[in-house]
């Protein structure tokens, strides 16, 4: 049986919710960890062979204000598992750490005996394998629409050329534009990238908003400025 990603011991791996950031598969997130049971979840996974340095990143559901600060707010079940590989305690206690994205999965279960959560995760499903040819048409379509927001103004060309750079693959390359270009103000569209096991729809939900973008930027600059005069 296949191991779930990042199952490495018995009562699971540690749980991080974040209000409005979502993880991606081969990704590189920042973070600053400042909260005592926070620090207290990093100090025990440091101390960990490299290999068990494993964590689940999961974004919290709207509506969690009031459950925060307890073991019950709100999470999307559907995480990215990751790993740190990078770490510095800072003097007033708190860590900066830097976790890489490494795989979608489930939460199947949840133990809250620590000061922090830690999961039981299922792996997702690998996503269904495309034929060249169609591949190259979905990363050409996601092109044109990148282009498009160039030529609008919506994002400098040198910000394109650097993130779509190392892109390995189109599964790789919608994960990358979803974690960077999509602000956390609408995380719940990431939400959405991660969740969907199907990478022509993830493609898809990117684009869209990348043309959203680029049609709200439009509307904007065709109305007058300033406006007119109310004769009220």
């Amino acid at each position: 049986m296949e191991e779930p990603p990042g199952q490495v011991s018995a009562d699971g791996v540690p749980l991080f919710p974040l209000p409005n950031c979502v993880l991606f598969p081969r990704v590189i997130l920042p973070l600053q960890v400042f909260e005592p049971r926070y620090c207290s979840m990093v100090e025990e996974l440091v101390t960990l062979p490299e290999s068990r340095q494993i964590l689940a990143v999961a974004l919290l559901r709207p509506g969690h204000d009031d459950l925060y600060h307890t073991k019950t707010a709100p999470i999307f079940p559907v995480v990215c598992t990751g790993k740190v590989v990078r770490w510095e305690r800072v003097d007033d206690g708190r860590y900066a750490i830097l976790v890489l994205g490494l795989d979608r999965a489930t939460v199947v279960a949840e133990n809250r005996a620590r000061p922090y959560r830690r999961v039981h995760l299922a792996p997702a499903l690998p996503p269904a394998r495309l034929g060249e040819k169609e591949e190259m048409e979905l990363v050409n379509r996601v092109a044109r629409v990148l282009c498009q927001a160039v030529r609008e103004g919506l994002v400098e060309k040198s910000v394109i050329d650097q993130l779509t750079r190392p892109a390995a693959d189109l599964s790789h390359l919608v994960d990358i534009l979803s974690f960077h270009l999509i602000p956390s103000s609408d995380s719940c569209i990431k939400q959405r990238v991660l969740e969907e096991p199907d990478v022509r729809l993830r493609a898809e939900i990117v684009g869209q908003w990348l043309s959203e973008q680029i049609n709200l930027l439009k509307r904007c600059r065709e109305r007058p400025w300033p406006p007119p005069l109310s004769l009220n």
